[in-house]
């Protein structure tokens, strides 16, 4: 009779792989590094417009043979300030500001 030998240490397929450490390692480190700045862009925008903002990590898996690629895609969706509207009349084709229906009162 055999027993099986017992060890105490995990194996790799025991608990995940810390995602923070492996950012640091995706694309030679520029992705946590541009992750970085696009957050400090956008916490800059929110602040300045009062509005919310989203940034996105899109992370890429594709098995090549006996590895695999990993890519990655980051969006960074940053608020804007509110643009004043304008009225304006239309004359045809064209955008004017006086009623071209409304007679002046005064010709110059």
């Amino acid at each position: 009779m055999t027993t099986e030998p017992t060890t105490d240490k995990p194996t790799v397929d025991d608990e995940p792989q810390d995602f923070a450490a492996w950012l640091t390692q995706q694309g030679r480190g520029t992705t946590n590094q541009e992750l970085s700045e696009a957050l400090r862009t956008l916490v800059k925008a929110c602040i300045d417009t009062g509005k919310k903002g989203t940034l996105r990590l899109t992370v890429t898996v594709a098995p090549d043979g006996e590895h695999l690629i990993v890519s990655d895609e980051i969006a960074v969706k940053c608020p804007e300030h509110n643009r004043p509207a304008s009225v304006w009349f239309a004359d045809g084709e064209h955008l004017v500001r006086n009623d071209p229906n409304q007679p002046h009162l005064f010709r110059s």
